[in-house]
């Protein structure tokens, strides 16, 4: 396991015990800004008031990328390439390739000619992103960052960060709607009332009693059309991960 944590408490978190497995794209989900903020937090700052939190390597904020909301509001003003230069300066990585990076997460070198002022939140979350792929981290943790993005940009970071799971790569993605990141993600953790209320593989998590029987938790749409056509017609339309996916499951079963 790339990290763990046991019996580890920090604000809104309490006594969770979690490993995040190596080379999986992992998604925690919960209903509250707060336990996600709070639990990206820990993670990134090695942060908690009791319990115990392992990682794998020698613990070292570098080996750890961090792409939040809030990043992207500390990010007030000052010259785009400048920012880049004390950044490499600060996390030790080279800029000599940053044009080639800023293409592949859809961003014109141009860009680094503006002010962080003019910049629109969506651009800059590619701009952390691109940070943490010139410093090549062991983990990747975005925090809730989905929301903010078109369908294009969406798309273009999934590819990025599939690719980086078969690079051995592990990543963690926290966000407040199961839809956004359910078709990225391996596997998932759901926490609630402070609380880590499963942590499995996704296509499994949603049959556990626990977590189908919670009118508070928010089911991915694939799963409850899949649910209904089961319940209703009593076809196993299997694992999905997307709605076209499913629509290709459905139109098989019905030709």
């Amino acid at each position: 396991m790339q990290i763990s944590l046991k019996n580890v408490s920090y604000k809104t978190i309490k006594n969770i015990n979690l490993d995040i497995e190596d080379n999986k794209i992992t998604g925690i989900i919960s209903n509250s800004i707060d336990e996600l903020n709070d639990l990206n937090e820990l993670i990134y700052e090695n942060k908690k008031e009791t319990g115990v939190i392992k990682y794998a390597f020698k613990y070292d904020k570098r080996k750890i990328g961090l792409v939040s909301i809030k990043q992207c509001i500390n990010m007030i003003s000052g010259n785009l390439k400048e920012f880049f230069l004390l950044k490499a300066k600060e996390l030790n990585f080279n800029i000599d390739n940053l044009d080639e990076v800023l293409k592949n997460v859809g961003l014109s070198s141009s860009i680094l000619k503006l002010d962080l002022s003019e910049l629109s939140t969506s651009e800059k979350i590619k701009i952390l992103f691109s940070i943490t792929l010139l410093c090549n981290t062991d983990i990747i943790l975005l925090d809730n960052i989905f929301s903010q993005l078109d369908y294009k940009s969406k798309d273009k970071i999934f590819k990025i960060l599939t690719r980086l799971k078969f690079e051995h790569k592990t990543i963690l993605i926290s966000s407040l709607d199961i839809d956004l990141v359910y078709e990225l993600i391996d596997n998932i953790v759901i926490i609630d009332n402070k609380n880590v209320l499963i942590s499995s593989e996704k296509y499994s998590a949603f049959n556990d009693k626990k977590i189908s029987s919670n009118k508070l938790i928010k089911k991915p749409l694939i799963v409850e059309i899949t649910n209904k056509i089961y319940e209703k017609n009593n076809i196993k339309l299997g694992k999905n991960d997307n709605i076209n996916e499913l629509i290709k499951a459905i139109y098989r079963e019905i030709r």
